[in-house]
């Protein structure tokens, strides 16, 4: 039997969570770094799993399971074979900042019309793409795949195994500098979803705003455009973000200007383009107008991304499930000139895996910091604290959240406004428990 025979006959049904067995379904072993899958491959077969893809030689020889010599390259094979098999649209979603919160928009939109399967979370690096392309149900219509890098040469990877249709990249920013060593090499590895695209003559979704993604996204004879300008595909005038973003777009130039106005439950300024860009793909894919309107309206965060929050009296800005310098810079922007009130408290983490540009942007932070209006700034983490001695006189750092929590209660500022992003190994939402 071959490995994608084996695949069938498991009724397409993969797992790789030796915790969580699939009855029926076939286990694939991952060997990493820290660990490795095959010690459990006796206990999910007991289980009830269907088949195994293993790279155990012990088990080599037995009926229910398939030995290859690494694991990793079997599941991107399993998903890179189902893929020429699915004869659907496949949506690709890179960028620095707002991948998972544009990718969760465009699903919303267009579920309007389709049957989709997405990604799940931020499932988007190289062993969580593949699962995605295999875990799509028979009568899915529409694929939305999330695709994530920190390393040059991983998004093309990502794109030989889901071969998107059609894709969009958010924005290009300073991310994973530890991996990519410079935001230049950032530019060049974002941009390969466009370079698939040109090349396998897709369709790509292109933020006219941003002229580095524009000139980036090459040729226009395969691009659809969207932002703020009148000759666009889809035209989008930015209202407010108070806290929440709200913003009218229309399909058609001149903007009417009976244009509804649509009020999200997004906060932050940046989120108005990856509600465009919903909207854009929504209007590609034949999704009208009203529908469009309708699920932008009613898409509600959580996972601690672009959440407003109420508790104690205080008004939350809740964006902690990661950080770079890019996405710390758009939501202090976004906290000073949106937020309209002289009672502002910015509580900020450290940001992971810049690598030697650790000490330089986060000092670049600390200064930009200082020219804000904030009441108090409150540091968490050992990359801020490291600076103490540039520190304005409202700043005040933390090593743990928890110490944090030992000085300072949301209890003690009523009526206060609050901001809080910093990395996900930071865990800032637990201030709030």
């Amino acid at each position: 039997m071959t490995m994608y025979g084996l695949y069938e006959a498991c009724q397409f049904q993969v797992f790789t969570d030796s915790r969580n067995v699939v009855s029926g379904g076939l286990f694939i072993a991952i060997k990493g770094d820290k660990f490795d899958a095959n010690v459990f491959v006796e206990a999910v077969l007991n289980a009830g799993a269907g088949g195994v893809i293993t790279s155990d030689k012990h088990w080599e020889n037995h009926p229910k399971c398939f030995y290859v010599d690494d694991t990793t390259w079997a599941l991107q094979e399993l998903a890179r074979e189902h893929r020429k098999r699915l004869k659907i649209p496949v949506i690709g979603i890179a960028g620095s900042n707002g991948k998972t919160t544009t990718k969760e928009l465009v699903t919303a939109v267009l579920k309007q019309r389709f049957i989709v399967h997405a990604t799940r979370g931020n499932f988007n690096n190289h062993i969580g793409l593949p699962l995605t392309i295999l875990s799509a149900p028979a009568d899915t219509e529409m694929l939305v795949l999330e695709m994530g890098s920190n390393h040059p040469g991983e998004l093309a990877v990502l794109c030989d195994i889901g071969s998107p249709t059609s894709g969009l990249i958010t924005s290009l920013g300073k991310e994973h500098l530890e991996g990519f060593g410079s935001f230049e090499a950032v530019v060049e590895e974002e941009g390969a979803l466009f370079d698939f695209l040109n090349k396998s003559n897709g369709t790509k979704f292109v933020l006219a705003d941003d002229l580095l993604l524009k000139n980036r996204s090459g040729k226009e004879t395969n691009a659809f455009f969207y932002g703020t300008s009148n000759d666009l595909d889809v035209i989008g005038k930015f209202i407010a973000a108070d806290p929440t973003v709200r913003f009218q777009w229309s399909f058609s130039f001149p903007p009417d200007e009976n244009d509804p106005e649509i009020k999200s439950q997004l906060i932050g300024h940046y989120n108005f383009y990856n509600l465009l860009a919903a909207a854009c793909v929504g209007k590609y894919y034949g999704v009208n107008f009203n529908s469009i309107a309708a699920a932008l309206k009613d898409y509600t965060p959580a996972n601690n991304r672009s959440q407003f929050i109420e508790k104690f009296g205080s008004n939350i800005l809740l964006d902690a499930y990661n950080a770079n310098p890019s996405s710390m810079e758009l939501a202090i922007d976004n906290f000073e000139k949106n937020i309209n009130s002289s009672h502002k408290i910015a509580i900020l983490g450290d940001m992971f895996e810049l690598g030697s540009y650790e000490e330089e942007e986060h000092i670049a932070l600390i200064e930009k910091l200082k020219r804000c209006s904030f009441t108090e700034i409150w540091l968490v983490g050992s990359a801020f604290e490291k600076q103490h001695s540039i520190f304005g006189s409202n700043m005040k750092s933390f090593k743990t959240v928890t110490e944090l929590r030992e000085a300072k209660s949301l209890e003690n500022y009523p009526n206060y406004w609050f901001l809080l992003k910093g990395s996900r190994g930071v865990a800032l939402e637990k201030f709030l428990d």
